[in-house]
């Protein structure tokens, strides 16, 4: 029942009539970033929180991508410039542009490849895509210098996956927001 569930749900956000895109990403809670909700047009949502919380363990988070899970880790514990999505067939790296420089990404699932980066150098407000081939996506702090609350502008082209523009949201808001 779980995989039927699991299929419909992946051909509703990957058919070509159907494109989803994401709005805002918000922290749950004011005091803590530890737990995200992504709002999506069609009245879709998904999020991420951290796996462990007691442990305040920030390497693991688990997904949730309109009802698909997922999990967005380290891909080794001890070097914060590579992150891992993984969920279903669907794998994401994203590396630092530059060794521990946390304001430029490449991002790549095998067949697109991103790069992901502030607008300005050490101002996280902002984030964008820098290729224009594959669209438009931009991220911005609701408010300036707090991360709670981002605008997210996404037309990105229809083959960029839901995936890989999460994990754009996810860098944006873990690398502009304190580990508390």
């Amino acid at each position: 029942m779980r995989r039927i569930q699991t299929i419909i749900t992946f051909l509703l956000l990957w058919s070509s009539s159907y494109a989803q895109y994401f709005e805002s990403a918000h922290a749950v809670w004011d005091d803590s970033f530890r737990e995200w909700e992504i709002q999506m047009t069609e009245d879709n949502s998904a999020g991420f929180e951290i796996r462990w919380q007691l442990r305040n363990d920030y390497t693991t988070w688990n997904v949730d991508l309109a009802g698909l899970p997922g999990v967005i880790q380290l891909k080794w514990n001890d070097d914060p410039n590579v992150w891992e999505y993984r969920s279903g067939n669907q794998i994401i790296i994203a590396r630092t542009k530059w060794s521990n420089d946390y304001s430029q990404w490449k991002l790549s699932d095998g067949q697109v490849k991103l790069e992901l980066e502030t607008r300005y150098r050490d101002d996280t407000n902002e984030w964008w895509v820098k290729s224009e081939k594959d669209g438009h996506f931009i991220l911005y702090s609701e408010y300036l210098n707090d991360p709670r609350d981002w605008i997210i502008e996404d037309d990105m082209e229809a083959y960029v996956s839901a995936e890989m523009r999460l994990m754009m949201i996810f860098l944006a808001c873990f690398h502009s927001s304190p580990k508390q």
